[in-house]
């Protein structure tokens, strides 16, 4: 049964996806209403974004690299079966403390301290996102602006993604993401610092385009969010239970392996669009051709 389309499947992951999105915007400005009436006396967008944002993004990818190391090592049997990523795991090959793993956690963390951070603070300078409570939105708003950001996001990314492949600037910045094979989730943040900063700032893009027509609360669920795709994308596993998986033609893990795995094309991030306008998709195509042919 297809996972994506009209297919049962499709379906229930479009329901469950706009549910996340319900509840998730529902709980989010719930605990934005109390803690701007807690903190009134403090500068409204400084609180939005310095105090609010920052621990909450970093405990969600905290929470994120947390559960996906715990499914790595637990190696349970009902999720090992939806693993993509061929051979052992570094860390099974090598042991968890090699230089090449300590090296990758110092720099994952690097990104998630140092850089984040940076980019949070960055929020408070050029954000116009409407703070107040009497702009929350609803979920129908919420959902417009969410794919308003996704289609800008989608966008830019691909051609800085694609940059990122010119032989020059590959070898200089980003063939540091590219190390660790097979793909593992800290990999998603294993960059080199100019490339976690300028491609932490495309999930931001929407709500720099919309200004005030798009609430905090509804910029703070994208971004988390669209870290949380980042991540599966880059965990090694392709689970048929992902709230992500809501059409053939969404960017799933199993594309994105690809990418890591040969090097070649799958430059999109949410939508395979762009990869298909532009020819990027063949070598993907042919590997799956061939793929099932074996199978066959």
């Amino acid at each position: 049964m297809k996972s994506g389309g009209y297919s049962l499947m499709g379906l229930l992951s479009k329901a469950v996806f706009i549910l996340y999105n319900y509840v998730y915007l529902m709980v989010l400005s719930h605990y934005y209403t109390n803690w701007v009436h807690k903190h009134e006396k403090m500068p409204h967008i400084l609180s939005s974004y310095v105090i609010f944002f920052g621990p909450w993004a970093f405990l969600y990818l905290f929470i994120v690299n947390v559960a996906y190391m715990v499914i790595y090592v637990g190696r349970f049997p009902t999720l090992e079966k939806y693993k993509i990523s061929e051979g052992p795991w570094p860390w099974e090959k090598e042991g968890f403390f090699t230089p090449q793993h300590i090296g990758q956690l110092k720099r994952a963390l690097f990104s998630l301290l140092v850089i984040m951070p940076i980019l949070t603070v960055l929020m408070v300078f050029v954000s116009t996102t409407d703070t107040s409570i009497e702009g929350l939105p609803s979920l129908g708003y919420h959902l417009f602006t969410f794919a308003f950001s996704l289609f800008v996001e989608d966008f830019v990314f691909y051609f800085f993604h694609k940059f990122l492949h010119i032989d020059s600037i590959y070898k200089r910045f980003h063939k540091q993401h590219h190390h660790s094979q097979p793909i593992v989730v800290l990999a998603t943040l294993d960059n080199h610092p100019l490339e976690t900063f300028l491609s932490g700032l495309t999930p931001f893009l929407g709500g720099f385009i919309l200004g005030r027509s798009m609430h905090f609360v509804s910029l703070m669920v994208y971004t988390t969010t669209r870290f949380w795709e980042s991540y599966e994308a880059h965990s090694g596993y392709q689970f048929p239970f992902s709230i992500f998986d809501v059409s053939e033609e969404k960017v799933n893990s199993q594309y994105h392996n690809f990418h890591h795995s040969h090097n070649l094309g799958n430059y999109s991030m949410t939508l395979k669009f762009w990869d298909r306008y532009f020819g990027t998709i063949r070598n993907y195509e042919n590997f799956l051709l061939v793929k099932e042919k074996k199978l066959a």
